[in-house]
């Protein structure tokens, strides 16, 4: 139907009106059932759900409508085969159309009038349509234009060609995959010899699929396939077998280099197209891009790009491996400590980018946990971290943090049988830069998603009681078990039901975080509402916790946190170099997190208590976007933090608010704003009585601070009524005041509470 319309689209500019125009318009009749009336009001019925099409005009599978249950869960395969109906009846009219408009070209020429207005509505509602499946499947009502919609579909719809291909394709690509775009692949995949060869009878597709009946014609066609890879040195892995067969499909010869080049291109097409979600290639779109004609590498790192904000985090997949862990009462505690030991492995051989694999592609040692291990531990030098005694000052080395060699050889304690792990085995010769960094990437791709794959109960099954056998597995067989290992389903189903209860208790009563984040103009999602929930309940004073845990980091950067923070007040005058202060603060804050999860005995309501601090930072950061900043202030040997809102706005013009919540003095609260003429009113309001006299006390120096910040007083008032704060709050500014001058006077009002915090003693 798509390659009519495009013939019918391309003819209709240099129509010419021959005897067999009135053809067409007979031939037009031959579509219809229905009044083109009778289909849009069907088509209206229909999307509400009141009642079935009728006619042979509209052909659309039962159950489409958009509201179906059904539709549910589907979000990442897409076009559904009911959008697709959708869709090819919406074409088959517009090719109604042209020829209609051909016909009636020739026959109001002849005196006869053909109304086409009606089909006009026909091909509107089915787009109406259409865009009502898109918008299901984004996850959102969003906008989309008609050029990012066509693109969009035209995309998916390849994809998906592409998925459903004979895998013998990825032969022919395989030596230009570094240039390769899904169109160029799409073209091979259309081809129409290749597109209905099958082998043995049965149809091997391009998408990859853990799958125990791949079929007996395959499994007997190549049987031999285990001793060919045997005879080469290659180990029996599913990856590898396919390589093969895929070598086989296109009488390739089965070399070493032609399998790895094979295995990376295939892992890197199916990457692709798991990556191809509609939101994601909507988002790519409206970024300029066209996903059909970028070079594959590229299309993938930028698909990667756009959904790695949208992963799940580090943080939550550790939290969920911990919490399965802790329930699962078939876990010794040998087991838990290797488990943890291999998550920490994985982890860490993550973060290191490619680093630690290339090392071992390097030297051609196999790509095993135990050889990844024993690079991470190379790397990592000693293990060992300085830290300083409190009574001497002096430095000596100890031990912070327990190795993830000596976690891991916890968990072998009792099955231990005396192998070396890390076996060095040969995997052949380099093939050039190229393959070399796609077989990196390839490796790096398998350690994330057994990451995603990971779970207790999976590893327990995989161990059978020896996990020493772990570590002599290769990366590539490791992740291959995980996705065939059932684990414990019912712990896995109870950890999303408990996220789900954590989430649902986290937005109750959330009216005061959803007037905090407005105010702020900070987007409402799940995690910044729940964040904000915690600021405003005084249970996440993130620079007090973070402060008290800077121990874990290397003495330079545990300096430089110190110093950065004392220089966070004094920066308040100076928008940039405050900006920069806090960023700066944020990355050892972050750094401090990171060492944090490290712990080799962390619980998961310490792993809980991290997010929470995360969230925090991320608040954090997103409050300085509004001009909102959380100023720490060192007292002895902990933090404390106020913070600081600069308010320059159409109905606010003019204002500064500093405030607090101290063990000491309670709520403080300090809001100021500057009238035309640079003088200053001011309410200085606290909730605790000592607090209050402390602050009253402090009345001139306060005064003599605005003063010399270059202001002139006109009012500072004192007070415990926090109702009276709204009088203050509620006045609107009467100028444009300059920005200067209110981070002048957050300064000088910065200073100065932290002056009174800092001497001030209550008994």
């Amino acid at each position: 139907i798509v390659r009519v319309a495009e013939a019918v689209s391309a003819q209709e500019e240099n129509y010419i009106e021959t005897e067999n125009a009135e053809g067409f318009g007979a031939e037009d009749s031959s579509f219809s059932g229905d009044s083109n009336e009778e289909i849009v009001v069907n088509l209206a019925a229909f999307q509400k759900g009141k009642q079935e099409p009728s006619g042979e005009a509209v052909v659309i599978p039962d159950g489409i409508a958009a509201e179906e249950a059904g539709t549910e869960g589907q979000s990442d395969v897409f076009p559904s085969q009911r959008m697709l109906q959708v869709t090819l009846k919406r074409q088959l009219e517009e090719i109604r159309q042209k020829m209609t408009m051909q016909a009636a070209v020739a026959m109001e020429k002849r005196g006869i009038h053909v109304e086409t207005e009606p089909l006009e509505n026909v091909i509107r509602s089915l787009r109406q349509m259409e865009n009502e499946y898109a918008a299901k499947q984004l996850g959102s009502a969003v906008v989309v234009t008609d050029e990012e919609f066509s693109l969009l579909q035209e995309t998916l719809e390849k994809t998906n060609d592409i998925r459903e291909s004979f895998a013998g394709v990825l032969g022919t690509g395989v030596r230009q995959q570094s240039l390769l775009t899904m169109n160029e692949l799409h073209r091979a995949v259309s081809s129409e010899n290749l597109s209905r060869r099958e082998w043995m009878g049965v149809y091997e597709t391009v998408q990859t699929q853990v799958r125990s009946d791949l079929g007996d014609s395959i499994q007997k066609a190549f049987s031999g396939v285990p001793s060919i890879l045997e005879s080469i040195g290659l180990e029996a892995t599913e990856a590898n077998e396919r390589a093969v067969r895929i070598l086989g499909y296109n009488s390739m010869e089965i070399t070493r280099e032609n399998i790895e080049e094979v295995k990376v291109f295939d892992a890197k097409v199916n990457q692709v197209i798991a990556n191809m979600k509609p939101s994601t290639v909507l988002e790519l779109i409206r970024q300029g891009e066209n996903p059909l004609d970028t070079p594959m590498d590229e299309l993938n790192e930028k698909l990667q790009a756009i959904n790695e904000e949208k992963n799940v985090t580090e943080e939550e997949k550790y939290s969920r491996f911990l919490w399965q862990m802790e329930k699962d009462g078939q876990i010794s505690e040998e087991e838990r400590s290797g488990y943890i030991g291999i998550y920490r492995l994985l982890h860490q051989i993550e973060k290191s980018d490619g680093a630690v694999i290339g090392a071992l592609l390097e030297s051609n040692r196999e790509i095993t946990l135990g050889n990844l291990l024993t690079q991470v531990r190379i790397r990592k030098g000693s293990g060992i971290d300085a830290a300083v005694d409190d009574t001497s000052g002096a430095r000596e080395a100890v031990h912070t943090r327990e190795s993830i060699t000596n976690q891991i050889r916890k968990g072998f304690s009792k099955n231990t049988s005396g192998r070396e792990t890390g076996e060095q085995r040969g995997t052949g010769e380099q093939s050039g830069a190229s393959l070399h960094e796609d077989r990196e990437a390839y490796y790096q791709k398998l350690v994330s998603d057994s990451i995603e794959e990971l779970s207790p109960s999976k590893l327990q099954e995989m161990a059978d009681g020896d996990m020493q056998r772990l570590l002599n597995t290769s990366v590539e067989r490791f992740s291959e078990e995980l996705k065939r290992s059932g684990g414990n389903q019912e712990i896995r189903k109870a950890y999303y039901e408990a996220v789900a209860e954590e989430i649902r208790d986290g937005l109750k009563n959330t009216e005061a975080a959803e007037e905090l984040l407005a105010k702020l103009s900070i987007p409402e999602t799940v995690e910044n509402l729940m964040a904000a929930n915690e600021v405003l309940r005084g249970r996440d004073n993130v620079y007090s916790e973070i402060y008290s845990r800077k121990k874990l980091l290397e003495k330079h950067r545990e300096e430089e946190l110190e110093e950065v923070v004392d220089e966070i007040p004094e920066a308040v005058d100076s928008p940039e170099d405050l900006e920069r202060n806090c960023e700066q603060a944020e990355k050892i804050m972050q750094e401090v997190l990171t060492k944090s999860y490290e712990s080799a005995d962390i619980k998961f309501e310490d792993l809980q208590r991290l997010r929470q601090l995360g969230r925090g930072i991320r608040l954090q950061a997103a409050f300085r976007a509004s001009k909102s900043y959380d100023i720490p202030i060192r007292t002895g040997d902990t933090i404390t933090s106020l913070n600081l809102t600069i308010i320059r706005g159409a109905d606010e013009t003019g204002k500064v608010q500093v405030s607090m919540d101290d063990e000491r003095f309670g709520s403080v609260s300090l809001d100021f704003k500057v009238s035309a003429d640079s003088s200053v009113k001011g309410l200085v309001l606290c909730s605790e009585r000592q607090g209050f006299e402390i602050l009253k006390e402090q009345q001139k120096d306060m005064e003599a601070a605005v003063e010399h910040a270059g202001f002139s007083v006109k009012n500072i008032s004192y007070g415990m009524d926090f109702k009276s704060r709204n009088e203050l709050l509620d006045e609107s500014g009467q100028r444009g005041t300059d920005t200067g001058e209110l981070y002048r006077l957050a300064k000088a009002l910065v200073r100065q509470l932290t002056n009174v915090i800092q001497k001030g003693r209550i008994s």
